[in-house]
Formats: C-alpha cells, structure tokens, sequence
C-alpha cells in the first residue's frame, strides 16, 4: 500500500512539474497592437471598425442635431417636440450632453485610421498575394480609404 501511494505521489509529481510549457502558450483570441494589423485580413477588421465610429447612438441618439444647427431644422413649430433642438440651437441648457458621444466617437475614428495607416505603410503584404502588384495595390487602397475616413472625421 505504502508503494502504490508513493508512487501515486511520484507520478502526480511528474505530471504537474512536466506540463509548464504545455501551459504556458500565447493568446490567439485577444488582438492587441502587437499581434494586429499584420495581414490583409487584420486590416480588412480594422477598417469595419472604422466605420463602426460613424455610427454614434442609442435610442435616444439626437448627434444628427449638430449637423443642422444652421439650417431651418432647427425652427420648428415650437411644439414640445422640439426642445431639446432648440435647446442645443441656443445653447440654453448646460446639462445637455448631445456631442458628447459624437466627440468622442469621431476621435475614436481618427484613433483607428491613423493606426491603421501608420501599419499599413510600415507593412510589406507581398507574402498574401499572388503578385507584388496586388500587395500594392491593397496597400495602396487601404491607405486610401484611410487617409479619406481620416479626413472625413
């Protein structure tokens, strides 16, 4: 009885001290900067999120205001409907946090493009393609559309 718990215990010993480096490996479902922005694939996802940032809202998102505050939108039929648009007109309420969200998710788009073109300018794709004119031309492109979300932010 004696042996068969030592070596019971001899054989646990060997099975927990053997398997470190089986437990120790990389994360293969978190990106971060390191492992990102390396493929074609990576950049094709990183421009949806991109676009991501143009969509600001909720329920109650009212972020299409700030693209009429000078236009007739803004006087309405001074029924209740319209406060919280004249509100923003005028500047009359200090609570109101209409641009919040747009601030921020217009930064979180710049964020990206510039992330994404400092990646992309740095990266040599000729590996995922056929040619070395197709590795050009989707840099090319993927700069482009970059530099024009960038712009369009």
């Amino acid at each position: 009885m004696k042996k068969l718990i030592l070596i019971i215990v001899a054989v646990t010993a060997l099975i927990v001290s053997g398997c470190e480096d089986f437990l120790d490996t990389r994360n293969l479902y978190q990106k971060d900067l390191t492992n990102f922005y390396k493929t074609p694939t990576d950049i094709t996802e990183a421009m949806g999120g991109v676009y991501n940032a143009l969509y600001v809202g909720g329920v109650f998102s009212e972020e299409h205001l700030s693209a009429n505050l000078m236009s007739d939108y803004m006087l309405g039929g001074g029924g209740p409907d319209d406060i919280t648009a004249k509100n923003c007109d005028n500047f009359l309420d200090p609570t109101e946090d209409t641009y919040s969200d747009l601030w921020k998710q217009t930064y979180n788009g710049v964020y990206r493009t510039n992330a994404i073109i400092e990646a992309v300018a740095e990266a040599d794709y000729s590996s995922y393609f056929g040619t070395e004119a197709e590795a050009i031309e989707f840099k090319n492109t993927s700069l482009g559309e970059a530099y024009f979300m960038r712009g369009f932010f």
